[in-house]
C-alpha cells in the first residue's frame, strides 16, 4: 500500500501528516478540520472554487492541491507548443522549452475553469513535478 505524506507551512506554522493509501474524500475532510484548528488562517488549503482560485502558489504538490480542491474534473498530459499558439497553457512559454511535458488539471464551477499546470524545468522526474502555474477562464470559453 502507498504511503502518502503531506506537508503544509501557514507562516511559521509546520504540519506533517502521513497515512497509508492516497487523499480521498475520507480523509480530506478530517486533515481540513484539523488544518483549521491548528491556524485558522489555512484559507490557502481550505478555500471553495466560487470563493475564487485557491491561494495555493507555485511550488505545491498535487497532494497539497488535491488537499485543498479534491480531485480534478479533467487531467491531460502533453509536451508544452512552440509558439505562438494560444489557449490556456499559452501563460507558460515564459516559464517552459517548447516540448516540455506539462500536465494540466482542471476544476470547474458553475462559471469558471480552473486551470493548474505541473511541470519541471530542471528534468526532474514526473513523481517530483511541482506547480508552475495557474490561471482561470470563463467556463466554456474556446480557443
Amino acid at each position: 500500500m502507498p504511503r502518502t505524506s503531506i506537508q503544509a507551512a501557514i507562516d511559521n506554522h509546520k504540519l506533517d501528516v502521513a497515512f497509508d493509501g492516497t487523499p480521498d474524500d475520507v480523509i480530506h475532510g478530517p486533515i481540513s478540520d484539523l488544518i483549521k484548528k491548528i491556524h485558522p488562517a489555512a484559507n490557502c488549503y481550505l478555500v471553495e472554487l466560487s470563493a475564487g482560485l485557491p491561494l495555493i502558489e507555485p511550488g505545491a504538490s498535487r497532494a497539497e492541491l488535491m488537499l485543498c480542491l479534491g480531485d480534478p474534473a479533467e487531467v491531460q498530459m502533453y509536451p508544452l507548443p512552440s509558439e505562438p499558439f494560444s489557449g490556456p497553457a499559452e501563460g507558460l512559454v515564459p516559464l517552459l522549452e517548447p516540448g516540455t511535458p506539462v500536465e494540466e488539471w482542471i476544476y470547474h464551477d458553475d462559471e469558471t475553469s480552473y486551470y493548474f499546470w505541473f511541470a519541471s524545468n530542471t528534468g526532474e522526474a514526473e513523481e517530483h513535478w511541482r506547480l508552475i502555474e495557474k490561471a482561470t477562464y470563463p467556463k466554456g470559453a474556446v480557443f
